[in-house]
């Protein structure tokens, strides 16, 4: 993450020293924190271990479906989790060892803590080389994250840990002193977001028939401008999240069975949506 930071300070330095008016788009990719949660020994300082907490529930909810477990077998592709652990897998109700929990959530938020350090180097260049106050910077997550939730590690489900990720958009002159709501949104929203923010343009909404598959350009999500100026503005009144587990029978075991078939055939899709009715969420 120091090396990819170093690069993306160079890549807008050099920026900086170009024309102008030229409108430039970069992309800048952390890699924490994915596995391995690797990072100095500063940042796990920053959590001492009796500091940690375990999970709320190491437990999944009762009359869970099996297929919407995941046996976090990301986690076991490293060698020292079967040492320690003594186990390939996760079955569900079968939990890691409390103190590999805590030492993992530990790595987690170091690991965390260290990829935050260098976004805020790649920030602090964009100050520097005078390129702040006509950026947008959009700062986006494609997934959360299971640290021992219900059991379960890794991002590879529909539950909320896994399905709830960041997304924060700074658009110049408009979120200048900071802009919180609890409104719904999704990551089809960006697209256009930037659109709008970036040429003044509005992406079309896609159809909802078969035509869709010959629309060369159209979105499924909205702008969030609007909410720019008014934070508690409903831009929808739900989110949705889908995850694929592949094609399997009721004998094997979903995590085994590969995703990527779903682009070529029929499989098993997980879809899940929040939503408030009334004062409650669901």
């Amino acid at each position: 993450d120091t090396q990819i930071a170093d690069n993306a300070v160079e890549v807008l330095r050099n920026i900086s020293q170009g024309p102008r008016d030229k409108p430039f788009f970069v992309a800048y990719g952390a890699h924490r924190p994915h596995l391995p949660f690797v990072a100095p020994q500063a940042k796990f300082d920053l959590y001492p271990l009796e500091s940690i907490k375990l999970p709320g529930s190491q437990y999944p909810p009762r009359g869970m479906p099996k297929v919407a477990w995941t046996n976090s077998g990301e986690l076991f592709n490293y060698n020292n989790i079967d040492n320690i652990s003594g186990k390939h897998s996760l079955e569900i109700n079968e939990t890691l060892p409390e103190s590999l929990t805590l030492q993992l959530r530990q790595a987690y938020y170091a690991s965390v803590s260290h990829m935050d350090e260098q976004l805020g180097r790649v920030l602090d260049a964009l100050e520097e080389f005078g390129l702040a106050n006509d950026t947008i910077i959009s700062f986006w997550g494609d997934h959360g994250w299971q640290l021992g939730d219900a059991g379960m590690w890794c991002k590879h489900t529909n539950f909320e840990p896994a399905a709830r990720a960041p997304m924060l958009i700074h658009a110049p002159g408009l979120t200048d002193d900071g802009i919180f709501s609890m409104e719904y949104t999704e990551h089809i929203d960006l697209m256009p977001t930037l659109a709008e923010l970036a040429m003044n343009a509005t992406v079309p909404a896609c159809p909802d028939d078969e035509s869709i598959l010959t629309t060369k350009l159209c979105t499924m999500g909205k702008s969030l401008v609007p909410m720019m100026t008014q934070p508690r503005r409903a831009i929808g009144n739900a989110s949705f999240s889908q995850y694929p587990r592949g094609k399997a029978t009721d004998d094997e075991q979903y995590d085994k069975a590969s995703s990527s078939i779903c682009l070529k055939e029929a499989c098993i899709m997980g879809y899940t949506v929040i939503t408030h009715i009334d004062d409650n969420e669901y």
